[in-house]
């Protein structure tokens, strides 16, 4: 940023207490001019800092240790503007108590600022206070915290800044304003001259001085930051305020009422904060049992978390049992009602054979033909009692489901040990297969002429399905093929020409060779798959 008036720009800055305002109104009877607002923004330079520290939510009550804030970099144009609302006046200036809490914005902003420091005895300080307010135990606490944090945040940006500083003290350099016009001068190169017509404000009286010091004694005012400040400073109190004895003839009667009041009150207050520390250490107390008990209740809900997430898994875990379960006694009864139909039959063709054996024992003539019925009423006999037994295994196995029970038997050897549930349908697996469903689809495809033509779409289309469905079952897990109580029916699938032709086609389809080959291979399997089927039928 440019430097519009090099060292001629000041901001006083001091507690409220601290005379601060006093000191303010001696540099503009210095000829320090008040500062114009911004052109832009329209906002006078005291109201910037009320903004920004408004914006930054920052509390001015300087109960808490002060903290400087930091605009953002648009914030910048604020002092931009209200330089250049000013760049036609040579000495000017403004006092505001909340920029300390702004400093560093200030002081980065450009380096024509400078600042005056103000601070003063805390017995003045507290003349001051009793001036504006009267103070019970709690505002002169506050007080004194506020004053505390205050010259702390002073003494250190003063430190780091001395040579762009002026620290001062308000009683001094409003007694001997000469002071302040020496630093001045020697600082900003300023020619400034005391005339006759300076106002200088009232000082307190030996009997105000005297009231305010026991009051500080009284609170145990601590003397380290007054005496810091005075080592530091530019312009430090040549001569401190006065302690007076207590006597009938420099004290008045009104006086000693107020300091016997002042003492009664102190001790009212040393009570009060004693009551206080006995309740905050009940508080503490109590703090430190809630705390165990909320230590033992968060242990306590993560252990029933971890039991939920158990049962949880324990319950998902019967779901997919109950599911295949419920699958396999669907696939039982199923095949139990083809096997009681096939054994209707069975028994049917066996009384229609009966009947025709009872004819022809009846004529001598048909012996070979009766021989030839009774050998096939023989076959049809084992027939229906193989069907009669498999009848009664799906029926003890299904009434084993619907009882959770397991479906397999125990061992004589080992009582306690069980077979774990049979599962069924291994045919089905095998035609969930992408070999499987690609040979179907071509067998499909190929009973048209148009279904030709689109079969290479089919077979993409069957592909996606086929990825689809691996992703929905990403989470359930199923036994091997061969653990399948119906395994057989898996390899009777694998002799289907959907199969076989499914399988050549992913045998063959990563080469050119394979392509190639591809067409040679399924006539082949095709053929084989034909004689195969007549000699069966042989």
């Amino acid at each position: 940023m440019e430097n519009f008036n090099p060292n001629r720009i000041l901001i006083t800055v001091g507690h409220p207490a601290s005379g601060m305002a006093d000191v303010q109104t001696l540099l503009q009877q210095l000829g320090m001019a008040t500062p114009l607002a911004g052109k832009q923004h329209g906002m006078a330079a005291a109201d910037i800092s009320t903004y920004l520290l408004k914006r930054a939510g920052q509390k001015t009550d300087f109960l808490q240790p002060v903290v400087q804030i930091k605009p953002t970099p648009l914030w910048q144009s604020l002092a931009l503007d209200l330089l250049l609302a000013n760049d036609q006046q040579n000495f000017w200036g403004w006092a505001d108590t909340q920029a300390i809490q702004m400093l560093d914005y200030w002081h980065e902003a450009d380096p024509a600022f400078h600042f005056v420091l103000v601070y003063d005895h805390p017995a003045h300080a507290l003349v001051r206070a009793f001036a504006q307010q009267s103070l019970d135990d709690a505002a002169l606490a506050q007080l004194q915290q506020s004053w505390q944090h205050y010259h702390a945040a002073l003494l250190h940006f003063y430190t780091r800044h001395p040579s762009r500083c002026l620290l001062v003290q308000a009683t001094e350099v409003l007694t001997q304003p000469q002071s302040l016009i020496d630093a001045l001068c020697a600082r900003l190169n300023l020619a400034l001259h005391a005339s006759a017509a300076l106002q200088l404000p009232t000082q307190p009286d030996a009997q105000q001085l005297y009231l305010a010091q026991a009051v500080l004694q009284q609170v145990q005012w601590p003397a380290a930051d007054d005496e810091e400040l005075q080592a530091a400073a530019d312009v430090p109190q040549s001569e401190l305020p006065p302690i007076l004895p207590l006597t009938s003839w420099n004290v008045s009667v009104d006086l000693r009422q107020q300091l016997g009041y002042v003492q009664q009150t102190l001790e009212e207050t040393q009570h009060t904060l004693a009551e206080r520390e006995t309740r905050i250490q009940a508080q503490e107390a109590e703090k430190s049992q809630r705390e165990q008990a909320l230590k033992e209740s968060n242990e306590e809900n993560e252990l029933l978390l971890a039991q939920l997430h158990q049962v949880q898994e324990e319950l998902e875990r019967f779901y997919l049992e109950k599911q295949a379960l419920q699958q396999t006694q669907e696939k039982l009864e199923q095949q139990g009602q083809a096997w009681q139909k096939q054994l209707a039959q069975t028994q049917q063709t066996l009384a229609e054979r009966d009947e025709k054996i009872t004819a022809l024992q009846n004529q001598p003539a048909n012996t070979a033909q009766l021989q030839e019925l009774e050998e096939e009423n023989h076959l049809l006999l084992a027939q229906l009692h193989q069907v009669q037994e498999e009848l009664e295994r799906y029926y003890l196995e299904n009434q084993a489901l619907k009882q959770g029970q397991p479906t397999g038997k125990k061992e004589p050897s080992s009582p306690s040990k069980t077979y774990p549930v049979a599962y069924y349908g291994a045919a089905d697996r095998v035609k969930q297969q992408l070999s499987y469903r690609l040979g179907h689809t071509m067998v499909q495809q190929s009973r048209s002429f148009k279904g030709i033509l689109t079969l290479p779409g089919a077979l993409q289309q069957q592909v996606r399905q086929f990825k689809q469905d691996q992703q929905a079952r990403a989470g359930q897990k199923l036994p091997p093929i061969e653990r399948y109580a119906d395994a057989h029916e898996a390899e009777r699938v694998r002799q289907h020409l959907s199969y076989r032709l499914g399988k050549i086609l992913l045998e063959n389809y990563r080469t050119p060779i394979g392509w190639i080959k591809l067409p040679f291979a399924m006539r082949r399997e095709v053929k084989d798959f034909r004689q195969h089927r007549v000699q069966s039928h042989h």
